[in-house]
C-alpha cells in the first residue's frame, strides 16, 4: 500500500525523489539516470512484493486449513464420545435429530462461521492497522477523511445488523433438526405412512421444516451482501465530503492537492474497505453461529468419560445367574418399579417374563444388560456381582434379539459382522456346508430388512409349533 502511494506521489509531483531522504537514496545508490526508469523499477517493485505476498499468504491458508480440520475431527470426536458415553436414560432422553446435529453439522459450522471467520478478522484487523498506521504517518487528513466516514458507517450497520443474525442462526438450529426427523420419519416409516395414506402429511411436515431453514439461510446470505454495499456507498460518500470539505475552506494550495488527497482516498478505500467489510462479515457469521458453542456444551454436565479396561477381569457362567433383592426407580418417579426382585436361573433354563405394559419387563432387561444401574441390590453371576469394572466381559457372553431390528445399510456380511473385519469361522463354516452365498450379496437395506423380518417370523414360526 505504501509503495502505491509512493508510485501516485512521484507521478503527480517528480521532485518528491530528490526531496525525500529515502526515495533520494534509493536513487542515487541504485544509479538511475530518470524519475521515470525509477517509477519503472518501483511498479517491477509493487508486482514482486504482491507476487510474495499472495504466496505467503497462501501458505498461512494452507496452515490455516490444515489446522481447521484437526479442529473439526477433534470436536466430531469430542461430541461423538460425549453422547456416547452418555448413561443409558440421558441418552434415551435426547432426540436423535439432535444427536445428529451436534455431532455432525454442528462441528462443521462451527469451524466454517466461527473459526474461519476469526482467523479472517485477527488477520483483516492486523491489515487494517498498518495501513491506519501508515495514513496516520503520512497523510492525517487522509486519515480524518476515511475516519469520519467509515467509522461511523461500520459502527451503524454492525450494530444493526448483529441481532437479527442472531435470530436467524438460532432459527437454523431449531430447522435442521426438525428437517431431519421429518425426513427420518417419512423414511424409516414408509410402510405405515403408505397403509395409513398420510404421505401428504409427511411430506408437508419435511417440506415445511425445510423452507423454514432455507428461508432463514438465504435471508443471513442476503443480510451478508448488505456490508458490501453499504462501503461502496461510504466510498463515494466520503469522496463528496472531500470535495465538499475542499470547496468550503480551500485550505488546500492547488488543484493537484485535491486531485491527489481524491486519489488517496480513493486508493485507500479501495483497500481498506474489503478489509472492513471481511470483518463485519466474520463478526455477523460468528453472531449467527454462535449457537454451536452452547450445542457444543449440551449435556457436557452430565457426560462421564468411560473407563475402558484393556484387561476387563474375566467372567464365566458355568452355573446360575442371581437377581438379589434388586430394586429399581427412575430418578424423576418417588415409586419403585422393580422391588425387591430375587430370582435364580440355572445355566440352561429358558425363562420367560410375563407381565403388563410398563411393568418393568424391558427395565428389568436394561439392567441385566448393564444399560440402568439397579438402585439398591445386585446380579451375580456365578457369586461374582456384575459392575462397571466386568461389563465388558460380561457383554461378551451374551446374545440378545431386540423386538425391533437394527439394520446396517450394506451387505449381509456386514451386518453379521456388525464392525469387525472378519466373520466368525462357525458362521462362514454353516454358510457353507448349506450351500448359502449370502455372505458374498450385497442388498440394498430394504431386502436385507425382508430377510431379516423373514428370518425372524420363520423362528417365530418354529417356536410356536
Amino acid at each position: 500500500m505504501g509503495l502505491i502511494f509512493t508510485i501516485i506521489s512521484i507521478a503527480t509531483q517528480p521532485s518528491i525523489v530528490q526531496e525525500n531522504s529515502y526515495l533520494s537514496w534509493c536513487y542515487n545508490y541504485f544509479h538511475f539516470t530518470s524519475v521515470q526508469n525509477f517509477t519503472l523499477a518501483l511498479v517491477v517493485a509493487v508486482l514482486i512484493f504482491y507476487i510474495l505476498k499472495n504466496i505467503f499468504a497462501l501458505l498461512v491458508n494452507w496452515i490455516a486449513t490444515n489446522f481447521t480440520i484437526d479442529v473439526a475431527v477433534h470436536i466430531t470426536r469430542n461430541q461423538f464420545n460425549k453422547y456416547y458415553e452418555l448413561n443409558y436414560l440421558d441418552f434415551s432422553n435426547v432426540n436423535s435429530a439432535i444427536i445428529l446435529n451436534h455431532v455432525f453439522n454442528n462441528p462443521t459450522s462451527y469451524i466454517i462461521w466461527i473459526i474461519n471467520p476469526l482467523i479472517l478478522l485477527f488477520s483483516e484487523l492486523l491489515i487494517v492497522l498498518f495501513i491506519v498506521i501508515f495514513m496516520i504517518v503520512n497523510n492525517p487528513i487522509l486519515f480524518a477523511c476515511i475516519i469520519c466516514t467509515v467509522g461511523p458507517a461500520t459502527f451503524l450497520i454492525y450494530q444493526s445488523l448483529k441481532n437479527v443474525n442472531t435470530q436467524i442462526g438460532q432459527g437454523m438450529d431449531l430447522a435442521f433438526p426438525k428437517a431431519v426427523a421429518a425426513l427420518n420419519h417419512a423414511v424409516l416409516g414408509y410402510t405405515d405412512v403408505k397403509l395409513a395414506g398420510k404421505e401428504n402429511v409427511f411430506r408437508k411436515h419435511y417440506l415445511d421444516a425445510v423452507q423454514r431453514y432455507h428461508t432463514l439461510n438465504m435471508k443471513g446470505t442476503f443480510l451478508n451482501l448488505i456490508p458490501m454495499r453499504a462501503y461502496e456507498i461510504v466510498a463515494m460518500l466520503g469522496i463528496v465530503v472531500i470535495f465538499f470539505f475542499i470547496s468550503l475552506k480551500n485550505e488546500l494550495s492547488s488543484n493537484a492537492d485535491a486531485l491527489k488527497l481524491v486519489v488517496l482516498f480513493a486508493v485507500s478505500a479501495s483497500r481498506i474497505m474489503p478489509s472492513l467489510n471481511r470483518i463485519v462479515s466474520s463478526m455477523m457469521y460468528i453472531r449467527k453461529t454462535q449457537v454451536a458453542i452452547t450445542n457444543l456444551n449440551f449435556m457436557t454436565e452430565k457426560h462421564q468419560t468411560e473407563q475402558v479396561f484393556n484387561n476387563p477381569p474375566a467372567m464365566k457362567f458355568d452355573d446360575s445367574i442371581s437377581f438379589n433383592n434388586l430394586c429399581f426407580k427412575f430418578p424423576e418417579q418417588e415409586n419403585y418399579l422393580l422391588k425387591n426382585i430375587n430370582i435364580k436361573i440355572k445355566k440352561g433354563e429358558k425363562i420367560g417374563f410375563i407381565g403388563s405394559s410398563g411393568s418393568g419387563k424391558t427395565t428389568l432387561m436394561n439392567i441385566f444388560l448393564r444399560f440402568i444401574n439397579e438402585n439398591s441390590g445386585s446380579i451375580t453371576i456365578d457369586g461374582q456381582a456384575l459392575n462397571h469394572d466386568n461389563i465388558r466381559s460380561w457383554r461378551k457372553l451374551l446374545g440378545y434379539v431386540k423386538q425391533d431390528i437394527f439394520i446396517l445399510d450394506g451387505s449381509i456380511k456386514d451386518n453379521v459382522a456388525f464392525g469387525e473385519d472378519v466373520v466368525d469361522e462357525k458362521f462362514q463354516k454353516h454358510c457353507s456346508n448349506h450351500h448359502y452365498n449370502l455372505l458374498s450379496i450385497r442388498c440394498p437395506m430394504a431386502q436385507i430388512l425382508l430377510l431379516a423380518k423373514r428370518a425372524l417370523s420363520y423362528q417365530a414360526g418354529k417356536g410356536s409349533g
